[in-house]
Order: C-alpha cells, then structure tokens, then sequence
C-alpha cells in the first residue's frame, strides 16, 4: 500500500525534479523514453513501462524547467506555488492527477535533488 495510508483513496503524490540539462525540448521530454530524461518516473509512466508499484500506487507530477539549465534558475517560492495549484481544482481540470495533498513526496536526481533537499527544509513536504 502507498506510504502513510490515508488520503481519503487519493493516491500520493510523487514530486519529480529533474536535473540540470539543455531543457529547450519543452515538457513532454520528460516523458519520452528515448530522450534526456529516458528511465526516470515520467518516461517510464508514459511508455507503459513503469513498475506496477509506482503506477498503481502513486500519482506523479514533473515540473519543468523550459528554457532553463536548473531548477537554480527559478525561486523555490515558484515551485511550491506549483504543487500547490498542481494539486487544486485548477490543476485538476488541467490534466493533473487527484492526489492526497498531504502525502507529497520529492524525487530529484543531480541538480534535481539539491533542489529537493532545500525544499524539504519547508516541511511542506513527506
């Protein structure tokens, strides 16, 4: 079962950050298999090929930094502000999954994940 339970059967919500790159490709990059990003979360759910303990058990969001090298190039405050719509009405109604907005979880690799760390210390996050 997903970490923590709860959630009124809202699966929780997997926050994937990514690292530094060219990030000129747009969003959808994040999830093609063949890309710079193949193998991570976003990739792996688009492609059908995620584990069925990800894909069964959590809903994944993957913020982009377009145009930008990092995620050092936006304020942490931006971020946050997008979980927090990610996970509103709004952001339901733009395609984002109905997840447990108490049960949200931070996923970064290389510069994705110094990101994460400092986020954390906003205790916003599981």
């Amino acid at each position: 079962p997903p970490p923590g339970g709860g959630g009124g059967g809202k699966p929780p919500l997997i926050v994937v950050l990514h690292g530094a790159g060219i990030n000129k490709e747009g969003v959808w990059s994040l999830a093609d298999p063949q890309g710079e990003h193949a193998g991570l979360a976003p990739s792996l759910l688009a492609s059908g090929r995620a584990p069925a303990e990800l894909s069964e058990n959590f809903a994944v969001i993957a913020p982009y930094a377009a145009g930008k090298t990092s995620f050092y190039e936006e304020p942490r405050k931006r971020l946050l502000q997008f979980v927090a719509w990610a996970l509103s009405d709004d952001g339901r109604r733009a395609g984002c999954p109905d997840a447990d907005p108490d049960r949200v979880f931070l996923f970064g690799f290389s510069d994705g994940a110094t990101v994460g760390v400092e986020l954390l210390t906003t205790k916003r996050f599981a």
